[in-house]
């Protein structure tokens, strides 16, 4: 097995024992003699720099290595996310496996599936991280987070939001500034003429952190005077109103509506336009559905007595006979969704589920054991290479072809588990087909139609449709009928 080993200072973990350089080495050096690897070279990155990984890489990718080891993977990338984009989608699908030392952890006795949920373990570590350091960011006493506007303070342990002391004669005298007239730039020139700390800035000062020196801006200002929450309003995300009352202002409905009128806005009233805004649609949507004539091409000209327009010289039904036809069908399509919905809460099917789970599991077993013996086809063949019994150029061949016959299993397999859920699916209440006809309607008939049809086909005087989700259909009625 040839094996490269890989350093670097930093890590992408937090509070973790940071090894030099040549300590990482040492112990790379130590496991690959123990596992009989042969090194065939180091390859190290410094700071934040990533060059070497990047020609590490491109070496890998051109067949001169078969494994990287690494002292721990918290060294392979100076962030996580480089380290699933290097490892699991490129390197790994090459057919290159990775070890870490300190794990003892190696693919190469391991399986695809196994080495997706090493990785998932490491992103839920750096999603710990980033909640720990959160909460560590969080200031002495009360809380600082942007659900707590500048001016106001929740102090830890209570609900109650209360004025800040500290910023209050502040944010009382910019309401008294904007309502006596004074343009936002004559503001912002005293804000920071008094070095008056901006939100962010504050929140960097109660957290023990150095202080930004970049000021308050126009923008920032008018985010503050255009936010109806200093009425004493609880508001969601958009700023728009909940509820009103719920702590003490700084400045009345009123002088705020003189201020900025279009910001208050009841979340109600947004819902209540939305619903308007929704019925427009609908009525815009309530539109005849796409008909289509046998020869392909969609029928524009449904009126009684003239030929289709794509001139086979057909005359086909009108619109409402076809749209009647199309209704029937779906309530036809309704009550068979319906009766099947009963067949599979009485648990009919519940054997047939077994039976194609097993038989799927046995193609899943049988293609898994064919990957681990690919992997394990690989050492011999380089060490029929090393001892000299093939050529060069006739081990690329081989291992080349053990690569792809790799990745085709591994797809194999893949697929199999897929169709695992695929079964559990169909065979279950959650079945797309009967979630789709089982549903209450609740549009006009047209809108019903074109909602629940793939295709309407006029073969002469007669209408063929085709159905939503009939690949899951067929799925649980096949062999099931009678």
């Amino acid at each position: 097995m040839r094996c490269v080993g890989y350093m670097r200072e930093t890590s992408w973990k937090q509070n973790i024992p940071l090894y030099t350089i040549e300590e990482q080495k040492a112990k790379i050096r130590t496991f690959a003699e123990a596992s009989d690897w042969e090194l065939v070279g180091y390859y190290s990155d410094k700071g934040s720099s990533d060059d070497n990984f990047k020609k590490m890489m491109q070496r890998g990718l051109e067949g001169c290595f078969d494994c990287v080891a690494f002292q721990s993977i918290y060294f392979a990338a100076n962030e996580f996310p480089s380290v699933t984009q290097r490892l699991e989608d490129t390197l790994y699908p090459a057919g290159i496996h990775f070890c870490s030392v300190a794990e003892n952890f190696t693919t190469l006795d391991k399986t695809s599936h196994e080495v997706h949920a090493y990785f998932e373990e490491k992103r839920r570590e750096r999603h710990y991280d980033i909640t720990k350091a959160w909460k560590a960011s969080k200031g002495k006493g009360f809380l600082l987070t942007n659900s707590i506007p500048f001016g106001y303070i929740r102090r830890l342990g209570e609900d109650q939001v209360i004025k800040d002391e500290e910023v209050r004669p502040v944010v009382e005298a910019i309401f008294q500034k904007v309502l006596a007239g004074e343009s936002l730039n004559e503001i912002v020139e005293w804000l920071n003429a008094e070095q008056v700390p901006t939100p962010g800035e504050l929140k960097r000062i109660r957290r023990g952190e150095n202080r930004l020196q970049g000021g308050w801006k126009r923008e920032k200002l008018k985010m503050l005077i255009t936010n109806p929450v200093y009425t004493g309003a609880k508001v969601n995300g958009k700023h728009q109103i909940l509820d009103t009352g719920c702590y003490e202002a700084y400045i009345s409905v009123d002088d705020f509506q003189r201020i900025s009128p279009k910001k208050y806005v009841r979340a109600k009233e947004k819902a209540e336009q939305k619903t308007t805004a929704t019925q427009r649609v609908r009525k815009k949507r309530d539109v005849p559905p796409q008909v289509y004539c046998e020869c392909g091409l969609e029928i524009r000209n449904r009126s009684i007595g003239k030929p289709c327009n794509c001139g086979c010289g057909r005359t086909h039904l009108p619109l409402e006979q076809i749209e009647q036809e199309a209704q029937r069908a779906l309530e036809q399509e309704r009550k068979q969704a319906a009766d099947y919905e009963e067949k599979v809460r009485a648990g009919i099917y519940e054997a047939k589920r077994i039976a194609q789970k097993e038989k799927g599991m046995r193609q899943a077993r049988t293609s898994l054991a064919e990957i681990e013996l690919e992997q394990q086809q690989r050492l011999p063949l380089y060490q029929d290479y090393q001892a000299g019994k093939i050529t060069e150029s006739e081990y690329r061949i081989r291992l080349e072809a053990m690569q792809e016959s790799f990745r085709s299993l591994d797809e194999q397999l893949k697929r199999a588990l897929e169709q695992q859920n695929e079964i559990d699916r169909a065979y279950s209440l959650k079945n797309p087909w009967l979630l789709q006809y089982t549903s209450p309607v609740s549009r006009t008939v047209r809108e019903d139609i074109r909602k629940n049809t793939d295709r309407i086909t006029l073969a002469g005087q007669q209408v063929k449709i085709t159905f939503g989700n009939s690949n899951w259909k067929k799925l649980l009625t096949e062999d099931t009928e009678g």
